[in-house]
């Protein structure tokens, strides 16, 4: 008999996660996110229950014992996120996350052209692998001017608890950083961020690291990171040595 198992803030081992058990017993933790979720669902009478999270997360269950291809895990938390701003992920979005997580580990280049939504396919892919319990640290490399832009779209539209890197502290204590790229890449900043062990790192408009012999580059080909997400509408703007050196980080 499958038993689900619930921790709420204030219980011990108080960590977002989803841990699938042996002998299918699945123990969730909510964070106080997850549990102002619960609360302000309940609040308004909508249909919603620990109960129904409980069947989502015995199906999720099923399926990866049949080996079948689990289905994205963010979604049904999400839709209240975008039908409030009036706003629904598109289907190719949904594929690109599909796509990025069970087929090629983590490392892709998104080169959706402009207007198509690669923030929110980059952000779905973030709020995927947290909600998998797959990363812990993740870092969102941008130009100076779109730090706020990043940080208010994965607030705002994803429900992430993105933080934009503001002091030299910020690097080993943050769980999502947004920051600068021509900040993070200068001392003393750049020390600091090679020292971190990133589960994630996204690179928004990667085509300026189409040259390997740019301090951009190297910086950016000496972290330490178990996935690489790199974000450009132009991957390839004179020649396939561009690409190769995209590819080759």
């Amino acid at each position: 008999m499958s038993k689900i198992r619930y921790i709420l803030p204030g219980d011990p081992l108080v960590e977002p996660k989803l841990l699938v058990a042996k002998q299918h017993d699945i123990e969730i933790n909510l964070d106080i996110s997850d549990a102002a979720y619960c609360l302000n669902k309940s609040r308004h009478n909508q249909d919603f229950s620990l109960f129904l999270l409980a069947n989502q997360a015995l199906e999720i269950l099923l399926e990866i014992e049949n080996n079948k291809t689990p289905t994205l895990l963010s979604l049904e938390r999400l839709k209240d996120n975008f039908q409030q701003l009036g706003l629904i992920p598109y289907s190719h979005q949904l594929e690109c996350v599909r796509c990025v997580i069970e087929e090629m580990n983590g490392q892709a280049i998104l080169a959706d052209e402009v207007g198509l939504g690669k923030t929110i396919e980059a952000g779905l892919i973030i709020r995927e692998y947290f909600l998998r319990d797959l990363v812990e640290k993740v870092l969102i490399l941008t130009p100076a001017s779109l730090t706020r832009q990043w940080e208010w779209e994965l607030r705002q539209k994803l429900g992430l608890r993105v933080f934009r890197q503001r002091t030299i502290l910020d690097w080993q204590n943050s769980r999502l950083l947004v920051a600068s790229l021509e900040t993070a890449k200068r001392e003393p900043h750049a020390s600091l961020v090679k020292e971190v062990n990133w589960d994630m790192v996204i690179v928004d408009e990667a085509h300026r690291l189409k040259n390997h012999k740019t301090q951009a580059y190297r910086f950016v080909s000496e972290l330490k990171k178990k996935h690489l997400l790199l974000i450009t509408a132009t991957p390839m703007q004179n020649n396939l040595r561009e690409l190769f050196n995209l590819v080759q980080l």
